[in-house]
């Protein structure tokens, strides 16, 4: 049996494992209002109608918050299978979860060519407690669901480039789209197929730049307008504190919360506190200033020695964007907000441990294998007793 196919094997059967205790989970929070009192998706001859009427995707309020007509279709297919079993409706979350892992792993063995890197940050992706509310958590759906469709999008994308298929490049605009009406932080794609080019695909003309990335742009900007149109506003709420600056201090300060939850995931949360930030002189803002000056001044160092660790730092601030309060949401900071950004985390961490495995030195190579496994197995452990709030 081929590498490859081991470890694909070996990602299902452990998101599965990790993931069982979450299976007999009840209906919480959110899901009330999406699913158990949600009458439209009662009836598979009500799918048009989550693309033109946004009260069909939720009940009360919530459906003047949101727009996510397929992750609402795959509610209502559940409902048709399973009605108010939430066994399936937890499976097919699990379900998503694992295909998320195995595409990253091909996407990061695409870009590097290496099984070390391709496994282990799949592996930490698909353990990591970070990923909990996305998964365990029903209403979690749109955000496995619009990943799913996400890297199949950008795998499709770096096939094409590489095997020359212009039909691939289609379909990846086509499944690009419908990820974009699952849910709205998939706007970030065309941003990382730039960061894509940039890192591994090397130069060429400013005109086929255009040309392959406008596709995207358009699907986009159509994308926005009908969300736009549909919801009759483009937030969720006013500003922060009250202006644009407070707003954007606010926003800053969660940075170093975010990087706390990926690298020491110990105590988490349903629902974070929001602190308000007035002042740049406040030391959440400071650090998050020096933190983000720090990375940034660094890239071009980190980009000559290691592309896909480049690639990961950039990928996790460009992907966050979407729910960094730029745009004001109801939240200043969530757990399901890092399902994608935490791809980024895991390449970084994962790459930098095959640094370690290529060492000539065999005790510093087992070290690094016995060191993956050990935040695998730790973060495994966190996960399976995270599930059981859920």
């Amino acid at each position: 049996m081929k590498t490859r196919t081991k470890a694909v094997l070996f990602l299902c059967a452990a998101v599965f494992i990790i993931y069982s205790n979450s299976l007999g989970g009840e209906f919480v929070y959110d899901d009330e209002y999406f699913i158990v009192r949600n009458v439209a998706i009662r009836n598979l001859s009500n799918i048009p109608s989550f693309f033109i009427n946004p009260a069909s995707i939720a009940f009360s309020q919530l459906a003047e918050d949101v727009y996510r007509p397929v992750a609402a279709t795959s509610y209502a297919i559940d409902y048709f299978l399973w009605f108010y079993n939430t066994f399936g409706y937890h499976l097919e979350n699990l379900i998503l979860h694992g295909l998320n892992a195995v595409f990253l792993f091909s996407l990061v063995n695409l870009l590097t060519g290496d099984i070390f890197t391709s496994f282990f940050a799949s592996v930490f992706f698909a353990c990591h407690p970070v990923q909990t509310e996305a998964v365990s958590w029903i209403s979690g759906r749109a955000s496995v669901l619009f990943l799913f469709f996400y890297m199949w999008a950008i795998i499709l994308y770096v096939r094409s480039l590489k095997d020359k298929r212009g039909d691939f490049r289609i379909w990846s605009v086509l499944i690009y789209t419908i990820s974009l009406f699952t849910k709205e932080m998939a706007v970030t794609l065309p941003l990382v197929l730039v960061l894509y080019d940039i890192h591994f695909f090397g130069k060429e003309t400013f005109r086929k730049k255009v040309i392959r990335y406008l596709p995207y742009v358009l699907v986009t900007v159509f994308y926005l307008f009908v969300r736009a149109f549909m919801l009759k506003r483009v937030s969720q709420c006013g500003w922060w504190g009250g202006t644009p600056y407070t707003n954007f201090l606010s926003a800053l300060a969660v940075l170093p919360e975010y990087l706390r939850l990926l690298f020491y995931p110990a105590t988490l949360c349903a629902f974070y506190p929001s602190r308000i930030v007035n002042s740049i002189a406040d030391p959440a803002a400071l650090s998050s200033i020096a933190l983000l000056l720090t990375v940034f001044a660094s890239i071009p160092f980190v980009f000559k020695r290691s592309r896909i660790i480049s690639f990961g730092i950039l990928w996790f601030f460009i992907t966050l964007l979407p729910v960094s309060n730029v745009i004001p949401l109801k939240a200043l900071i969530a757990e399901r907000f890092l399902y994608l950004p935490s791809i980024g985390f895991c390449m970084i961490l994962a790459a930098i441990l095959a640094l370690f495995h290529r060492s000539k030195t065999k005790y510093i190579s087992a070290a690094a294998i016995i060191l993956a496994g050990s935040i695998a197995i730790s973060y495994s452990v966190r996960t399976m007793t995270r599930n059981e709030d859920w």
